[in-house]
């Protein structure tokens, strides 16, 4: 392959499909040094995507907040504080999302309900899908919150529950 940078690429798609990390990050390591605009950024993102595989949140978080591509990023950096036990980072990562985003705000209001939920926070999550079935009724995300209510118990009588809050 004539173009050094697609060449190293290839190399680094073998590498992580055998999910030698080490080595694909070597490979997009020596793609980030040609400066190649065209390149630097794919490498840049497949790195950081690479340290959330390895569990090195810590530097695939710094990576993606240096690559700075809202919402894609967010979304990544959230992943990455999930994966790493840290709901309350988590959290404010989706509402960061959820504030800034508006496309993505249903989504990121349900991701909030289903991560507290998970995480056995019983009266957050109920209150976080009565609040999706409120602001966002006509998303996907509201019959999400629906059925979650319904799981945990509460009854919705197929509308928008308002308890007042």
């Amino acid at each position: 392959i004539p173009d050094r940078a697609l060449a190293e690429y290839k190399k680094y798609e073998g590498y992580a499909r055998q999910r030698d990390f080490e080595k694909a990050i070597a490979r997009l390591t020596d793609i980030e040094a040609m400066n190649n605009d065209k390149w630097k950024l794919t490498a840049q993102s497949q790195r950081a995507w690479c340290y959330t595989e390895m569990g090195k949140f810590d530097e695939a978080i710094k990576l993606y907040q240096l690559i700075n591509q809202p919402p894609g990023t967010l979304w990544s950096i959230q992943d990455c504080y999930k994966r790493w036990g840290k709901l309350d980072e988590t959290i404010r990562t989706l509402t960061e999302i959820e504030n800034s985003f508006p496309d993505q705000a249903a989504n990121a209001a349900w991701h909030k309900a289903a991560y507290l939920n998970e995480a056995g926070e019983r009266e957050k999550a109920i209150a976080q899908a009565r609040r999706i079935m409120k602001v966002y009724p006509k998303s996907d995300a509201s019959s999400k919150a629906h059925q979650l209510l319904e799981s945990l118990g509460i009854k919705t009588g197929g509308g928008v529950v308002d308890d007042g809050d």
